[in-house]
């Protein structure tokens, strides 16, 4: 759905739709403690225990470090910024580099603003619901054991890592990677999308409940900017439909 809207400029592409959420080095204690979780049960633990740990958040915080690759072209492209969340549906993802970007979810609407370019574009604020994103892993709003058979993998760096494939697989998202800490946040994750882009996201810093305010996550266009209204864009499609 989004593909088609830009080309050039991938935040919304990326965050929402088909990519599309750093590795942080952990602790001896944190490699320790995923050892203690029992091996058969592993991935229904700690698949039902991130997702608690999500659900009865209040707020989120972090700073993240983005690379998208895109797989017909070869071409990659690395991003970073900031990161807030505010239960249960709003979002603000602050790209410092290597452009300046803004992205405010709202009940009202999603709000795409490309500073250098002075163009802010509106979506309508179903479209998080719509697609499946990276977003919706780390606010919670995924439902992992419905919506993914999961696969235990090796621990790396101290994480869990959890293999994810979509039950329906949609042009969006077909499988993941989530890299999980000692407690259970998703500290790193990879999505795939039908097409085989990628698009992987490492958070630092992260920082939970801590009541941001909420005009973080209010947006009014900036005087003389040129504003594109794609509230009536189509949802997007099952593989196969």
């Amino acid at each position: 759905m989004i593909r088609s809207i830009r080309t050039k400029n991938y935040t919304v592409w990326a965050v929402l739709n088909r990519i599309p959420l750093k590795c942080i080095a952990a602790s001896a204690i944190a490699a320790m403690a995923l050892l203690w979780l029992p091996a058969a049960a592993f991935a229904e633990d700690i698949t039902a225990s991130i997702q608690a740990r999500y659900r009865a958040m209040t707020s989120m915080e972090a700073s993240f470090s983005q690379n998208l690759s895109h797989k017909e072209s070869g071409s990659t492209e690395s991003r970073s910024g900031t990161f807030h969340f505010l239960a249960p549906d709003r979002i603000r993802w602050d790209t410092k580099t290597p452009a300046p970007e803004l992205l405010v979810i709202n009940p009202d609407a999603v709000w795409n603003y490309f500073v250098e370019e002075e163009v802010v574009y509106k979506y309508p604020a179903s479209l998080v619901h719509e697609t499946k994103t990276a977003l919706r892993f780390i606010t919670g709003q995924a439902n992992l054991k419905e919506e993914f058979y999961v696969e235990e993998a090796a621990p790396q760096d101290g994480l869990a890592v959890l293999h994810l494939f979509a039950k329906e697989p949609t042009t969006d998202l077909t499988e993941a990677t989530l890299w999980i800490g000692a407690d259970y946040s998703v500290q790193r994750i990879l999505t795939v999308d039908f097409y085989g882009n990628e698009n992987e996201i490492r958070f630092s810093g992260m920082r939970f409940n801590t009541a941001p305010a909420a005009s973080l996550f209010e947006f009014t266009p900036p005087a003389g900017v040129d504003v594109e209204d794609r509230t009536q864009d189509v949802q997007e499609k099952k593989i196969g439909e």
